[in-house]
């Protein structure tokens, strides 16, 4: 049915069985289960990377960036926790401490978030689509008294995400 070649039965249809050595304490080994080419099962399931790997270390340090640029902005509010807008009826005061915390622990987050993203981390990549979301909402909510501030972050934010979507997955190649 089948013929040995080394140690590889080949069944004729393509398919190679090899047999899973066994340790010096008589347990198997799958750690070091190699095919017939002598290469690590492990690296022939990797994705193979591309120019666009390059996109994904963008994301990782956009990533770092905005969480930089978002603990600051929070930082911002904490010491200069007031703005005041005149508005036709008079004067509206806004207390920003509470923004601020959450944009000082969202940049915290972020920050991690691109180290892992640099690292190759899948959780990374998922938390970081997650997170740019969130922070994307986030600056959504501040537009009013940081315009200019605001809208860079959110087009950060969109370049992020899509960089993560759509080449993430050649991160853990490199």
């Amino acid at each position: 049915m089948g013929e040995a070649i080394g140690d590889v039965l080949s069944f004729g249809v393509g398919v190679a069985l090899s047999p899973i050595p066994m340790t010096d304490d008589g347990t198997r080994d799958r750690a070091s289960r190699r095919t017939g080419r002598g290469k690590d099962m492990s690296t022939e399931s990797r994705i193979e990377p591309t120019g666009w790997v390059g996109w994904v270390w963008f994301a990782g340090i956009m990533l770092i960036t905005i969480g930089l640029m978002d603990a600051f902005q929070g930082l911002i509010a904490l010491f200069n926790d007031t703005f005041a807008v005149a508005v036709e009826a008079g004067v509206l005061v806004v207390d920003l401490t509470t923004w601020g915390w959450i944009h000082v622990i969202l940049g915290v987050v972020l920050i991690l978030t691109g180290i892992g993203v640099l690292g190759g981390n899948n959780w990374a990549r998922v938390l970081g689509v997650i997170f740019v979301i969130i922070n994307l909402l986030a600056q959504l909510s501040v537009i009013g008294i940081y315009p200019w501030w605001a809208t860079i972050v959110i087009i950060l934010d969109v370049l992020v995400i899509y960089a993560l979507v759509v080449h993430g997955g050649e991160a853990a190649a490199v």
